[in-house]
């Protein structure tokens, strides 16, 4: 038989969770819409601004490198398999 103090431990759990995933979510979004970036970019693209402005970008030298090795491989792959 549950408790109430058991039972009001998992209501408080499942809110506090629940709070947590809709904040990160929120937070996510907005960092998507304003572009504002807090993570290393990816292979092919740099990070440009200053602190709290930055914003990745294409890399003039590596972003064409990286689109070829993809080009590259989807052609492999497409001559390997067939096309679909």
């Amino acid at each position: 038989m549950r408790t109430l103090c058991g039972i009001l431990k998992v209501a408080v759990a499942r809110y506090y969770t629940n709070n947590l995933s809709e904040r990160s979510k929120k937070g996510t979004k907005r960092e998507n819409c304003t572009r504002l970036v807090t993570t290393k970019p990816p292979l092919g693209y740099q990070t440009i601004g200053e602190k709290g402005h930055k914003i990745h970008v294409v890399d003039s030298k590596m972003g064409p490198l990286v689109k070829r090795a993809f080009e590259t491989v989807t052609r492999l792959a497409t001559f390997s398999y067939g096309a679909y």
